[in-house]
């Protein structure tokens, strides 16, 4: 009874997020002549407002100590956003033969996004809102939730599926599961929001950059290579150091 309390509360911010989505776009309909995007910023600045209240109290409740990052910390969450787009777009050059109908859909809905033709608001919704909302939403309250119920790698597995539905098509929702799984992770390990976000903003960033300057496959490869490459020596690096200290 308590873990299906647990699940519904969880399913809260989520659906927060879609009321306000809800409301926005009702608003909008008495207004049809806005610049592209807009709505979509005026949603996600209203939910980080509700959200951040949101997520604050439930830290006021907690002892949770958050890890201090070293500027090498942040380096490596940047390596790590990286490596993900890198590795989602490599996976996806190499399914796209196999899966064409739905490589067309999510070709339809990434322009709808303004990956290919980024304007200021798109940049703002895309690149800069996105990140905040979705890691505010799935990875502070909706996996915060789920942790007093869960042991971290349900709640992880949950959030992640949560993450991967609202994305909607098949090719989204399959590789959004995946980061959220990764997401998850960089904030049990850190305690700390803002590393989850600047991961996923070096995600989108580079995302956009793709939609406007696309790379051959063999520099895709290098590019999702020499990130993880770097990731793995940071980590060995640091081990090694730990272990001289003690």
């Amino acid at each position: 009874m308590e873990k299906s309390k647990a699940i519904l509360q969880s399913l809260l911010p989520v659906v927060m997020w879609l009321a306000v989505q809800s409301v926005v776009s009702l608003v909008f309909l008495f207004w049809r002549d806005y610049p592209p995007y807009f709505d979509g910023v005026l949603i996600n600045f209203v939910t980080l407002l509700i959200g951040g209240f949101w997520y604050q109290s439930l830290k006021k409740k907690e002892d949770t100590v958050q890890i201090i990052v070293s500027p090498k910390g942040w380096i490596g969450l940047a390596l790590l956003g990286g490596a993900i787009q890198f590795c989602t777009s490599f996976a996806l050059t190499g399914i796209s033969g196999l899966f064409p109908q739905e490589m067309e859909n999510y070709g339809e809905v990434i322009e709808s996004l303004g990956m290919y033709s980024p304007t200021f608001f798109s940049v703002v919704y895309t690149m800069l809102l996105a990140p905040f909302v979705e890691e505010l939403i799935f990875r502070g309250l909706t996996l915060k939730i789920l942790e007093k119920s869960f042991p971290f790698w349900v709640a992880n597995i949950l959030q992640a599926l949560y993450f991967g539905i609202i994305h909607g098509n098949i090719i989204q929702s399959s590789y959004a599961f995946l980061a959220g799984l990764l997401f998850g992770s960089v904030m049990y390990k850190y305690k700390n929001l803002k590393c989850v976000i600047w991961c996923h903003f070096f995600v989108n960033f580079l995302g956009m950059a793709l939609g406007m300057f696309p790379v051959p496959l063999w520099l895709g490869i290098v590019l999702t290579v020499v990130p993880l490459g770097i990731l793995w020596g940071m980590e060995k690096f640091s081990g090694r150091e730990k272990s001289l200290r003690s």
